[in-house]
């Protein structure tokens, strides 16, 4: 391991730790702000009755960790599957190859999750119904959900944040796959180069061509959602006014509107484990292509009047 990655990858973790210690000063001054005697648990699904610690874990724990068996079941049980599919389904129409010396580029880490985030919030978005925010609440905190519809946009935001244990992780997967696959350096390209065909010649890579796809749907996805959580925290609002528990929405508002920022420190773990394992995956997708004939090496260079294939 090179010098510039130890520094990333010290300077990442040290981000990640103020990121957990940001959570305990928050609990910690909530705690001390609301003073309750009453203790009320966020879902059934953490085995703790405290809402303010089990956010905590949600985000600096939980979600953290289903990043990481993302990346896992993604890059080394999807990317191999996608692959194999690419390779068999449309084979006859593409030259295949490796690209070499992808081992050692030179990455934006920190900003490589964005995406996956925008996807998995929009994954999370898709399952509010009442019945499934019913079922992923404690009865503390659904048991009015009917009766008190102003602060819908509240509980929404608290039952997505239970649900991100399981979409972070799925939007990873299809992430991991990406990642595995671009970073292998396997592209397809639809013309050999004494072929006398006029179409235009296609390059891609396979992890570029499975992005263009992931990205499509997250952004678009993420847009629509943040349109349709607008409208429905306006629409809302006006019903809330008067009523003691509407700031509660207008909080959740702003806290769901920052969602990507800070679930991009819940990515840390999971792209330093992607980053790490550079050489040893690279070389996993490249052994796998193999088997399946992907194993000529692929040379592009571009000259101004002409574009020639090694």
């Amino acid at each position: 391991m090179n010098k510039s990655r130890s520094k990333t990858y010290r300077n990442l973790m040290i981000t990640y730790a103020f990121y957990v210690i940001f959570w305990i000063v928050l609990v910690s001054i909530l705690r001390d702000l609301i003073r309750s005697e009453t203790v009320i648990g966020l879902t059934p699904l953490i085995p703790l009755n405290d809402v303010l610690i089990e956010l905590a874990l949600l985000f600096t724990l939980i979600i953290p960790l289903s990043g990481i068996f993302g990346v896992v079941i993604g890059g080394y049980l999807l990317s191999p599957i996608i692959l194999y599919l690419h390779k068999k389904l449309s084979g006859k129409k593409w030259e295949y190859g490796i690209q070499p010396g992808r081992i050692g580029e030179r990455r934006r880490l920190f900003t490589r999750g964005f995406f996956a985030i925008l996807m998995a919030i929009n994954l999370s978005s898709l399952f509010l119904t009442p019945e499934i925010v019913n079922r992923v609440l404690t009865n503390d905190i659904a048991s009015g959900i009917t009766a008190a519809n102003t602060i819908r946009t509240f509980l929404d935001y608290m039952a997505e944040n239970v649900l991100l244990m399981i979409t972070f992780g799925l939007a990873i997967l299809f992430f991991a796959a990406v990642w595995f696959l671009k970073d292998s350096g396997i592209i397809f390209m639809n013309k050999k180069v004494n072929s006398s065909v006029n179409d235009p010649i296609t390059v891609k890579s396979i992890g570029d061509w499975l992005y263009t796809i992931l990205k499509s749907y997250a952004g678009i996805g993420a847009i629509f959602t943040y349109i349709l959580l607008i409208y429905d925290f306006i629409a809302h609002l006006g019903e809330g006014v008067g009523f003691p528990g509407n700031i509660f929405n207008l909080i959740s508002m702003i806290l769901w509107l920052g969602l990507p920022f800070y679930l991009t420190f819940a990515t840390i773990p999971s792209l330093i484990l992607v980053d790490i394992t550079e050489q040893s995956r690279i070389r996993y997708i490249q052994k796998i292509s193999k088997k399946l004939g992907i194993q000529n090496e692929a040379r592009v260079s571009v000259k101004l009047n002409s574009m020639e294939f090694d």
